[in-house]
């Protein structure tokens, strides 16, 4: 899984000249960069994984977490489990940002305490 900084305009599998400041990355992490960590609130990691059974982008395979290597990463919500790692989910924020994140931002949360910056927070907690 490639690594993308916070914040930073997203361009995963997305030509040059296709790379919008309105759609941003969240949560596209690496074993090899530092990345915030902190509480959760459980309804919000909820919320996103409500939004990862119908992920969009959908890739050709599913890949592990790069940090721990578990595969699959399965999550349960609503009694379903949900399988990660096989696409991206879409938030809209404010001010027409969409935020960009791949499934496996569920695992990194709830595995490895991921802290998404407050403002991707505060658009999931209103889904």
């Amino acid at each position: 899984m490639p690594y993308f900084e916070d914040l930073t305009p997203y361009s995963f599998l997305t030509a040059a000249d296709q790379v919008s400041p309105a759609l941003v990355n969240i949560g596209w992490l690496s074993r090899w960069h530092s990345f915030s960590k902190g509480p959760v609130d459980k309804s919000v990691l909820e919320e996103l994984l409500r939004l990862c059974q119908t992920p969009v982008r959908l890739t050709r395979g599913v890949h592990r977490c790069g940090m721990c290597h578990a595969f699959p990463n399965i999550m349960v919500v609503d009694g379903k489990e949900i399988t990660l790692g096989n696409g991206e989910i879409r938030i809209p924020g404010q001010r027409d940002i969409v935020y960009v994140a791949p499934t496996l931002i569920c695992h990194y949360i709830g595995d490895h305490e991921y802290r998404p910056p407050q403002q991707f927070l505060d658009a999931a907690s209103v889904l």
